[in-house]
């Protein structure tokens, strides 16, 4: 090494970390050099500083510092077992609603159901329902709104009051 050429930075820091690190050469042209040993000595000066400046700034390590909790990932909470077990039971579920209603002709309210259990007593009730069906309005209600008219249709009256 030339005496003429002087350390590089990284050289510098790798003497004041441990100068065995370094090359011969490069130990010996320190022990010579006066602007590299100057350069050394401003480097050290200016650690020593920075380190009395991080422990002044420093939290105190008798202060315990807690972390917050890291959240789970969809991954880590997704459980195969129970989404497969959920699904068996639903598919169970429905396959036995499924075989119960058609299995069973008896659950199924067939054509005519309420007419057959239905007593003599019920009879008028069933003709002014079917009698509803036909024309819901009453003949006041027919006299109020002037007879029949095309715009009072079936959604004219469903749109102006609620179906029962």
């Amino acid at each position: 090494m030339k005496e003429s050429i002087h350390l590089e930075e990284e050289q510098l820091i790798q003497a004041i970390v441990d100068q065995s690190d370094l090359t011969e050469p490069a130990r010996k042209h320190l022990a010579g050099c006066s602007i590299c040993g100057e350069k050394r000595q401003e480097m050290e000066k200016e650690l020593r500083i920075l380190g009395k400046v991080a422990k002044r700034f420093a939290p105190s390590p008798s202060r315990r510092m807690i972390l917050p909790e890291k959240e789970p990932s969809f991954l880590e909470l997704w459980n195969w077992q129970k989404t497969l077990a959920a699904a068996a039971t639903t598919i169970a579920i429905l396959v036995l609603v499924v075989s119960i209603w058609y299995g069973m002709p008896g659950i199924r309210p067939q054509k005519g159901t309420l007419e057959r259990l239905s007593s003599p007593k019920e009879e008028p009730l069933f003709a002014e329902a079917r009698g509803l069906e036909e024309d819901p309005f009453s003949p006041f209600q027919r006299f109020v709104i002037g007879g029949s008219s095309p715009l009072l249709n079936e959604g004219f009256v469903d749109f102006v009051s609620a179906p029962l």
